[in-house]
């Protein structure tokens, strides 16, 4: 790393750590925590140089180390980069972002991972705002205990930190969607005749930025859609029954369908099934230099029945939220991805009361999240058969997590005072 991005990066840990000490006197902690949360990424960026970022989960992520390697500047000429990703299925936006700040700053990869680290405080900010609005009545978002705890445990959430200070696409991927979401949800919360042209402008941004998103992620459209199918339907529903009826319900019916496509159109059904078999061998990364992703899970299973479908559901589920386990580290570096799995465990009871405060509710705007993790979750569980790979498509699934277990905060009313 060159000496003036080695200050650059020094710089603006010192005034990030003096820009939270100023606004911890003033008594604005949201901000402070967002300071402090600039630092972190500073250190851990440091850190993670010395190559911890390939050994952070089960995996040796050979894969993720040769991407990172196209941006180092000794291999990552314009040329050469173009033709890697002309190889790919599709030409990523972010690709287009490298190549214009190296055009900018020289071939300097640490320059990507710093507008990275600087959408990651943009994905902390929307989902912050749409927990608010989920909360009601938050008169101060600098002291509001729900809104702090929420702040604190996005900041040190740990995947998302660590795959915002390399290069790569889910930052701005998460960023451009959390964007979209949070105005789709303002609009529909604060909608006012009277300010007809400002929220069809909103609208148009939102709907943007989610296509953007779409861009990086090209599955973020299908799941978003059929998210909002299913909150509509789920919203429609849950007038005349509680949540947990409503998905026993949603979770019959699909059985049901697969159930008769497996008896009215076998070759359909066992087409699905080497499609979704096919895809989970593709992430075990037998193209590489590793032989096999070390932390696959569920590899081989045959999808021949309904049954196995049904059986295989909860298992990957487990694995998808709760992995890696701790059976399964064999290292200190590999022992960080337990962290991540601390912080989704001990929130449980928060997202179990979240559920059913935002349940009473019934608003549309919860309905459509809570789906859009599920579809999420099942999805990315049935394709997606390594941990390595979780880490990072997980998030998403993780940040409405996060959003839901704040509304089953329980603190008292009185205000943080001052120390």
């Amino acid at each position: 790393m060159g000496q003036l991005t080695f200050l650059l990066f020094i710089s603006l840990f010192v005034f990030s750590s003096l820009m939270a000490y100023s606004t911890y006197r003033q008594s604005k902690y949201l901000t402070c925590l967002f300071c402090l949360s600039f630092s972190l990424k500073v250190l851990l960026f440091f850190f993670l140089e010395s190559g911890l970022k390939y050994t952070f989960v089960l995996d040796s992520l050979k894969y993720e180390q040769d991407a990172w390697n196209l941006m180092k500047a000794e291999v990552s000429n314009t040329k050469y980069i173009l033709e890697a990703f002309e190889r790919a299925e599709y030409l990523n936006p972010f690709t287009t972002i490298m190549l214009n700040v190296f055009y900018i700053f020289g071939k300097i990869p640490q320059m990507v991972t710093l507008l990275n680290m600087f959408l990651s405080l943009g994905i902390y900010f929307f989902c912050i705002k749409i927990a608010i609005i989920f909360l009601d009545g938050v008169q101060d978002v600098q002291k509001n205990k729900s809104v702090l705890a929420l702040s604190l445990i996005l900041f040190f959430y740990p995947s998302l930190n660590i795959w915002s200070v390399t290069n790569t696409k889910d930052p701005a991927a998460l960023f451009f969607l959390t964007c979209g979401l949070y105005l789709l949800i303002h609009i529909k919360k604060y909608y006012t005749s009277s300010k007809n042209f400002f929220h069809f402008g909103l609208l148009l941004i939102a709907a943007g930025s989610i296509y953007v998103s779409q861009l990086f992620r090209p599955y973020i459209l299908p799941v978003l859609g059929a998210g909002l199918v299913l909150g509509g339907f789920m919203y429609l529903i849950k007038k005349k029954m509680n949540l947990l009826t409503a998905l026993g319900i949603l979770t019959g019916l699909a059985i049901a369908a697969l159930f008769v496509l497996e008896h009215t159109q076998p070759e359909l059904f066992k087409e699905i099934s080497q499609n979704i078999y096919k895809a989970r061998a593709g992430f075990l990364n037998e193209d590489w230099i590793d032989d096999q992703s070390k932390s696959a899970f569920l590899v081989n299973y045959a999808f021949n029945t309904t049954l196995d479908y049904i059986s295989f559901v909860p298992q990957a589920l487990a694995y998808y939220f709760f992995g890696p386990f701790a059976w399964e580290v064999s290292s200190l570096t590999e022992s960080l991805g337990l962290f991540e799995v601390l912080f989704i465990v001990f929130l449980i009871k928060p997202f179990v009361r979240g559920l059913q405060i935002l349940d009473r509710k019934n608003s549309f705007e919860f309905n459509a999240l809570l789906s859009t993790m599920i579809l999420l979750s099942v999805s990315q569980a049935f394709i997606i058969s390594n941990m390595g790979t979780i880490f990072r498509h997980r998030t998403l699934s993780i940040l409405i997590y996060l959003i839901i277990s704040t509304g089953g905060f329980r603190f008292a009313t009185k205000k943080l005072q001052n120390s």
